[in-house]
């Protein structure tokens, strides 16, 4: 009985001190967390998402709906000398591929690196909505396969 109890004694020890090493050994890691590369913050996408933001919110016109949303929306861009600058590269491009219920109706702008999806909306705060994305040499946003 007695080595019984040693042997419990020596394998608690033995436990303990397993621990005691694995959580220094945790302690004494550095940690090397990098912050992503964010390449929208401050950058002119953002700008020109502010921007066609104001306009959609500030024009109490109705653009439509599909492509003729776009239209409209580079018709109002076009009166905006300086959007029109950060914009004159921008087309009409294809239809998003997304089944969504939220881009039905909707048109894309882009300009090979940042995709532009203006989207109706049925409630009464506002009419669009934009979503905007940076193309990761993809040709469609992330959000666009659900």
């Amino acid at each position: 009985m007695t080595y019984l109890y040693a042997g419990l004694g020596l394998s608690m020890m033995v436990g303990i001190l397993a621990i005691l090493q694995y959580s220094d050994a945790i302690l004494k890691k550095s940690i090397n967390s990098i912050i992503p590369k964010n390449d929208y913050a401050s950058s002119q996408y953002q700008k020109i998402d502010i921007e066609l933001l104001n306009i959609i919110r500030t024009t109490n016109l109705s653009f439509g709906f599909n492509d003729e949303i776009c239209r409209s929306l580079k018709f109002e861009i076009n009166k905006s000398p300086q959007l029109n600058i950060l914009m004159n590269e921008y087309i009409i491009s294809q239809k998003t591929n997304s089944n969504h219920p939220d881009f039905k109706g909707s048109c894309t702008l882009t300009d090979g690196k940042h995709r532009l999806i203006i989207s109706p909306k049925a409630s009464t705060n506002a009419k669009y909505v934009l979503y905007s994305c940076i193309l990761d040499k993809k040709e469609y946003c992330n959000f666009e396969d659900y």
